[in-house]
């Protein structure tokens, strides 16, 4: 009978067991996972979406290149790759930003380091604005020290929220501003990366505030039912993580992206869908709870970068199919 590959997703008559580790709030947990062999030859661990999963491919494209990681690891599911060098402290630690400026030399800056998810954002809204404000100021302090181009993860959400109604938002409106002063100011290139609902293997657990592919995932596994807030109309321009990270992997080598002639890349489908569709690919049981407030109705990628293809319904059906 044959086998569906988690990370590829194409169906072979044999797969391998992948053992891999993930390092948690709970400690240290070995797992397996199912590849086909070109997977398995290509990766060499467990990612967290696309920060971990990018690293992976930066050393493998430029391996003349010096890679370093500044983490403070606090979000689960943490993986560290052969080859790169990692400093676990905070982005936001004048000390720390006194000796990235001292003893390294950066050309280029992926600023990954906020806080994610808008229902934690509402829950921690403090916490939020200073972790997404400050160290952006802090990432755009290093890049000016060494004259680094920074590119900036955004947030899909705030396109589709120009009231800046919830901490999220308000957080990623206020770092685009400090973006932009620093470039008009100063001359700090700055290229804006906008995910769209970012979703595949090896996704991070943030609890109740993962998001919503992991939570039904995770509601499954519990044999429980699947939590949809509000009637299941919200639309999510879902991208799976292999997809964007190629296409970052693509811009590194645009020209027009490099200096500064397409200051926003996007990296999303183009084709949302709703909640409620992707409920009845899980094909489980599904119960309707009270909407949440503070998150837009609608994500739309109107301006997709490169090339896309895993389509979520797709994944689903292929992740319905190995879990049974």
């Amino acid at each position: 009978m044959a086998e569906t590959c988690e990370r590829c997703l194409k169906e072979f008559d044999k797969l391998e067991t992948f053992s891999y580790r993930v390092v948690c709030e709970e400690g240290t947990i070995n797992m397996d996972a199912r590849y086909c062999s070109d997977c398995c030859n290509e990766i060499e661990g467990i990612h967290q979406e696309e920060k971990a999963e990018q690293v992976d491919e930066i050393t493998k494209t430029y391996p003349e290149c010096k890679v370093v990681v500044v983490d403070d690891l606090r979000t689960p599911g943490n993986h560290r790759v052969d080859g790169v060098e990692y400093l676990i402290h905070s982005i936001q630690d004048p000390n720390l930003i006194d000796r990235l400026k001292n003893e390294y030399s950066f050309d280029t800056i992926f600023h990954l380091a906020n806080t994610p998810r808008v229902r934690r954002a509402i829950e921690f809204p403090a916490e939020t604005i200073d972790n997404n404000v400050t160290s952006t100021t802090a990432v755009c302090e290093l890049a000016l020290y060494h004259g680094s181009h920074v590119f900036f993860a955004q947030s899909s959400s705030v396109q589709y929220d120009e009231t800046q109604q919830n901490p999220y938002t308000l957080s990623k409106h206020f770092a685009d501003q400090i973006l932009l002063m620093y470039g008009h100011e100063y001359g700090v290139q700055v290229t804006n990366m906008f995910f769209y609902s970012v979703y595949g293997p090896r996704e991070a657990d943030y609890g109740p505030y993962s998001t919503v592919i992991r939570r039904f995932k995770q509601r499954i596994d519990m044999n429980e039912p699947l939590e949809i807030f509000g009637n299941g109309s919200k639309q999510r321009d879902f991208t799976h993580v292999s997809d964007v990270v190629q296409n970052m992997m693509r811009m590194l080598e645009d020209d027009d992206v490099l200096f500064g002639k397409t200051p926003d890349v996007h990296f999303g489908r183009g084709k949302p869908v709703s909640i409620i569709e992707v409920a009845k690919a899980f094909d489980h049981t599904f119960v309707h709870k009270f909407d949440l407030p503070g998150e837009a109705q609608k994500t739309h990628c109107k301006y997709s970068y490169g090339d896309y293809n895993c389509e979520v319904l797709d994944y689903i059906t292929a992740w319905r199919r190995y879990v049974k």
